[in-house]
């Protein structure tokens, strides 16, 4: 009995090769929050955790909900319900944490993300994501990367390197120190 290995050769028409190049098309992991879908971009996620209660900081904006160690790396937590100026919901069973993490140069910065719950992971083509409408539903602007249909339902894509700034959270203990 022979195992030898023959390599399957196959031409594919050029649409089909088209399809499978996704060079335009970037994947994000859906997640809900406020009864409404949002998605962060895929290669940002490092992994999804359950939830659980973090270390409290004292003197920490609201939305900051204190620090977990994963693996030894301690990680902030951010609630993205206040961040986002949402209605507070106690944890759940479907709660869960999005560790989250950006390479820019030498300034890495790794977070927790609270959220109602995660549901898919998509794929979104560059050309399909449409810009967010101004509004004024708390909701900052420069958070938004743009939206997406999934599976019929619109979908805001988070920007995240600008979620994850540390701007207004070296501001927030400046202010503090200082008062």
């Amino acid at each position: 009995m022979s195992t030898e290995i023959v390599p399957l050769k196959m031409n594919l028409p050029m649409e089909i090769e088209h399809v499978i190049d996704s060079s335009d098309s970037r994947q994000f992991l859906s997640f809900k929050l406020n009864h409404e879908y949002y998605g962060f971009d895929i290669l940002k996620v490092c992994e999804i955790r359950g939830w659980q209660l973090p270390t409290l900081l004292p003197n920490s904006p609201d939305y900051i909900k204190g620090v977990i160690n994963i693996r030894g790396n301690i990680v902030p937590i951010m609630n993205l319900r206040e961040k986002f100026g949402f209605e507070m919901k106690a944890p759940d069973k479907s709660t869960v944490i999005i560790i989250l993490s950006v390479n820019e140069g030498k300034n890495d910065r790794t977070m927790g993300i609270v959220v109602d719950s995660v549901s898919d992971v998509f794929n979104c083509n560059q050309k399909d994501i449409r810009k967010a409408p101004a509004s004024d539903n708390g909701l900052d602007s420069a958070f938004i990367e743009g939206l997406c249909d999934y599976s019929g339902v619109t979908h805001v894509l988070i920007n995240v390197p600008e979620l994850l700034k540390l701007n207004e959270i070296s501001e927030h203990y400046r202010t503090s120190v200082n008062a």
